[in-house]
């Protein structure tokens, strides 16, 4: 075998033809798509062979000399396969491992206490997929190799891996990698149900251990603030139940947060919530089971269980309210504050087009005004997406509650200035992320002919000691309005935006761009 560098665990397969023996059904195994163990590398030289050794006489009969060497080159590795296909008895009990040959005659086996076993081979072509000194996670009994020895050195540090990894057996089965996990939570449900003993190893303890790892693996429920990471949202899990802890684990796992994410920053920005939003168990049961779930838009079911944590200054929130016919209505369960969630919409209008199933668009007619509060407007506006329209019912609160507290510039511009950069923002998908922007809003003017695109660029976090926004609307004419909002305390009391507010002009610039060389009238009273 020739030295070959490369990173990553060996992965080692090869292919099993078990011929269809009268009264045994045919019974093929498809090999996995990616692969599903990992393991540790050794150091090989040139001149070393890695054999596959077994219990049958095609293996060897566990005499490495007559095992079957693998190859690999400088394009698979650190892939190994077998070029050769084995045919055994079907119903045979195959025991195996795998071994270095090194160039001196010393033989290095794969550190396993035990063998990797199949107890009966099922009848058909399959492959079988294994990665250097790991043992897939069912194998629960392994034979002892009576041909396998330890150095003292090697033994000494066997034994203090053992020490290191003492934990439930079934531990790394919900760990896996980042990146996927080794059985997921469909299979896991169907494990707990199988039998008692088998409910008893995925416990709660487990459950748990696997649901902070998802939530804490979600990149849209985390931010860094000051140079700290701060999560968005937690899970009172100590509180949980195994019921509760599987129910928290689909629920978190079933697809990205990052829409639902921008709205608990948003509100914690402006004071409607604080960070983290912590979920109960009751929150997790909105929802009856994982099919319930699912079965709404992602973002909308997310929602459910967080929008009761947004709390507005007149005891409202923005809960949702359920009713029999299929009407869902926020914030207040009366009529007029229908959510409608995918309505239909013009052909060709940009909202359709862009439409996303997770995050669909969305109408409403509910505001927020002082005197009054929150009531429904004469006709519905509709929003780009559910997460649209939650965050502009919370500007919506913010602007009203906070009338004497802001500050705002607004200019009106030629829709192609700056490089035709407003013209852009207001034509290209309304999901687009927004350089210089935590998050953005888009709703649909009714008000001008057949209706244009409203642009709201949220310009600050959670890190920044004021809010910030731009407000872009086109008029009828080839001219926007274009007006930055901010509740940033002015350094002098005249003077251009840019002086009067420099950390809001700052992130300002950002996401106007070239338009930002317009930009020299004072600040207008509001």
């Amino acid at each position: 075998m020739d030295e070959t560098s490369g990173h990553g665990a060996w992965e080692l397969s090869f292919v099993l033809s078990v011929p269809i023996l009268p009264g045994i059904p045919s019974q093929p195994i498809a090999s996995p798509a990616r692969p599903l163990f990992w393991g540790s590398r050794p150091v090989t030289e040139p001149g070393d062979e890695l054999v596959l050794v077994g219990s049958c006489g095609a293996l060897g009969s566990w005499d490495v000399s007559k095992g079957l060497a693998m190859t690999t080159d400088h394009h698979t590795f650190p892939q190994w396969t077998l070029a050769e296909e084995l045919v055994l008895a079907a119903g045979e009990k195959l025991e195996y491992k795998y071994a270095i040959r090194r160039s001196d005659g010393h033989i290095e086996w794969e550190p396993l206490e035990g063998n990797r076993l199949i107890r009966s081979l099922p009848t058909g072509r399959f492959s079988l997929d294994d990665s250097w000194g790991v043992l897939p996670p069912f194998t629960l009994m392994k034979a002892k190799f009576p041909h396998c020895t330890l150095s003292p050195s090697h033994q000494q540090q066997q034994q203090q891996h053992s020490q290191n990894q003492e934990q439930h057996p079934f531990t790394y089965i919900f760990v896996g990698r980042r990146t996927y996990w080794l059985l997921s939570i469909e299979d896991v449900v169907r494990l707990r149900a199988t039998c008692t003993c088998l409910g008893e190893l995925f416990g709660a303890a487990q459950l748990r251990d696997r649901l902070r790892h998802s939530l804490g693996s979600q990149a849209g429920l985390r931010r860094v603030v000051n140079g700290q990471q701060v999560q968005l949202l937690r899970l009172d899990d100590d509180q949980f139940g195994a019921h509760d802890l599987v129910a928290a684990v689909c629920v978190v796992q079933e697809g990205h947060w990052g829409e639902m994410g921008e709205v608990i920053e948003l509100a914690g920005q402006c004071g409607n919530c604080d960070l983290p939003v912590t979920l109960s168990g009751a929150d997790i049961n909105t929802h009856t089971n994982i099919t319930a779930y699912v079965s709404a838009p992602r973002v909308l079911a997310q929602l459910n269980m967080v929008g009761r944590y947004v709390h507005f200054s007149d005891d409202t929130s923005l809960q949702l309210f359920y009713h029999g016919n299929g009407e869902v209505r926020a914030i207040i369960d009366e009529p007029g504050f229908r959510l409608e969630v995918d309505p239909p919409l013009p052909a060709g209008h940009m909202y359709q087009e862009h439409r996303q199933p997770h995050d669909p668009p969305s109408r409403s007619s509910i505001a927020y005004f002082l005197p009054g509060g929150w009531r429904p407007l004469t006709a519905p506006y509709a929003y780009a997406s559910v997460s649209s329209f939650v965050k502009r019912m919370i500007l919506y609160h913010f602007t009203a509650a906070h009338q004497h507290q802001y500050n705002l510039s607004w200019h009106s511009l030629v829709r192609g200035v700056g490089g035709g950069r407003l013209d852009r923002l207001l034509t290209e998908s309304p999901h687009t992320p927004v350089a210089g922007c935590t998050t953005t809003i888009s709703q649909w003017s009714r008000h001008i002919g057949g209706g244009v695109p409203w642009r709201y660029l949220v310009l600050t976090d959670s890190s920044h000691p004021f809010v910030a926004w731009i407000e872009i609307k086109p008029y009828p004419t080839n001219r926007v309005h274009v007006c930055i909002v901010t509740t940033e305390a002015a350094v002098c009391e005249r003077g251009l935006f840019k002086y009067r507010f420099p950390a809001t002009a700052q992130v300002a610039r950002v996401a106007l761009g070239a338009v930002g060389r317009w930009w020299h009238l004072q600040v207008s009273a509001t």
